[in-house]
């Protein structure tokens, strides 16, 4: 039995290696997209635990969301959960993406998921200026699409930035949205929990 803090990786001592060796890579600038896929109890949540605990240590920015059955049908509500846009946001960045997103006809824009997605993707960008990213999305199979949307372009800018993106899904049938953010990273996404 592997530990790392108060996390036991039962099991799991060929995918933490690869886990730490992209961490290393997101801190020394060098952007990738990991997919862990397994079945539930599987131990997904404990590996992604663990990497935020060693990301945290190693002063590398962590933003974490998950998706959920019964909000699927609100666009960015995982993306936005990722990123911590809420109305009481302390940071008005983030404040004014859920304003965006919440009264878009009252905010003047045409398509207020799409600008609330390129603020959130400018967001991304700005918090990778300053630093290495780890952004989790767990439980992708429930995500929303417009969220699956935004995690792919994140997915396909890993090569510029350095963003560890890391998504999480059982292996149920995919939608094509979801195989697209499995695919995004431009060398391919270091899968694991197969």
């Amino acid at each position: 039995m592997e530990t790392t803090g108060g996390n036991q990786l039962i099991g799991r001592s060929a995918e933490w290696p690869v886990l730490l060796d992209v961490l290393t890579r997101v801190s020394g600038g060098a952007g990738t997209v990991v997919w862990l896929e397994g079945e539930p109890g599987i131990g997904k949540s404990t590996l992604v635990d663990a990497l935020v605990e060693e990301a945290v240590a190693r002063r590398v920015t962590v933003l974490r969301g998950a998706g959920d059955e019964a909000v699927q049908p609100f666009p960015l509500h995982l993306v936005m959960e990722c990123v911590g846009a809420s109305a009481g946001s302390p940071d008005p960045v983030r404040a004014e993406i859920a304003e965006v997103i919440h009264d878009g006809a009252g905010t003047g824009v045409l398509d207020p998921v799409l600008a609330a997605s390129e603020r959130i993707l400018e967001l991304v960008d700005r918090l990778c200026a300053d630093g290495p990213l780890l952004l989790v999305a767990e439980d992708l199979h429930w995500a929303d699409a417009a969220s699956l949307a935004v995690l792919e372009r994140m997915g396909r800018a890993v090569g510029q930035v350095p963003l560890l993106l890391l998504g999480t899904s059982r292996p149920v049938t995919r939608r094509p949205e979801v195989a697209g953010c499995a695919t995004s990273s431009p060398s391919g996404p270091v899968s694991c929990c197969r």
